[in-house]
């Protein structure tokens, strides 16, 4: 056999084998359009869908599309190369992803964890930027929710970025929820002090701050007693928005209790 026959003869084996591989291409090509179409039709929706029941916080709906759109590609390239016959390819190449995923895994659990714990914050939305909350020890004015951390303004003037796993693995507190804040003064009386009277006073004067919420008396406790004298604590409820307000409150509460005290010769211990 000449090479002229040989040649004439691989290329017809070429031929055989392409119109057999035909309509696995088609196959395969209608498959990634499928998916594509899907993909693209599943993104969308999310962004719709996340944007009506978060008011408006369309970066969470994108992250959940963008999943989603990722999912449909790469579940239409594995059906894609299942139809071209490509199976021992496709098995080799998931072993691979499964072992790449697994050292992925270790390495990015805490983005991965901060990430979801970041979408959950957007979605629950237990505070908001502009809110006081106490996150993990750091009191602030929330300045931004972002998907990997939280940024709080502390009142000294420094930014602390929290790790928005610690929201959800910890408790935290959110002071402006309720648009209210309670304000409790520590203060103690000589054992030689008429105790009523020292009641009577810190009442008085609690009463008449004018940051004081209206509606709402002070309270006043005997907490303890010892050698020194007796313990005490006067508490009184303010309006919250800022947290200026509450120092105000506190500043105005103890003014006017020492003021008072010295005025009726009331010894503080």
């Amino acid at each position: 056999m000449d090479i002229r026959q040989q040649t004439t003869q691989l290329l017809q084996q070429w031929q055989t084998q392409l119109w057999h591989w035909v309509p696995n291409v088609v196959s395969a090509v209608l498959i990634l359009l499928l998916f594509w179409l899907l993909a693209l039709a599943s993104r969308w929706l999310c962004v719709r869908f996340d944007h009506r029941i978060s008011g408006g916080q369309v970066h969470v709906g994108r992250l959940l599309g963008w999943a989603v759109y990722v999912f449909f590609l790469v579940s239409g390239a594995f059906l894609a190369l299942d139809a071209l016959k490509l199976t021992q390819f496709l098995t080799h190449m998931l072993a691979g992803a499964g072992i790449v995923g697994i050292v992925a895994g270790f390495a990015l659990q805490d983005i991965a964890s901060n990430a979801f714990a970041g979408m959950l914050v957007r979605l629950q939305r237990p505070f908001d930027a502009g809110q006081w909350v106490e996150v993990n020890t750091a009191f602030g004015q929330v300045r931004e929710i972002s998907m990997l951390t939280t940024a709080i303004d502390t009142p000294d003037g420094q930014t602390v970025y929290v790790p928005n796993q610690l929201i959800y693995s910890n408790n935290f507190k959110n002071y402006s929820t309720l648009g209210k804040r309670r304000v409790v003064i520590a203060c103690g009386a000589a054992l030689s002090d008429d105790l009523a009277q020292v009641q009577q006073l810190a009442l008085a004067e609690i009463n008449q701050i004018p940051g004081r919420l209206p509606g709402s008396g002070a309270d006043f406790y005997w907490k303890d007693l010892s050698a020194a004298g007796c313990h005490f604590e006067v508490g009184f409820w303010i309006a919250f928005q800022e947290y200026s307000q509450y120092l105000a409150a506190v500043d105005e509460a103890v003014s006017r209790l020492k003021n008072r005290f010295a005025t009726e010769k009331i010894n503080l211990v």
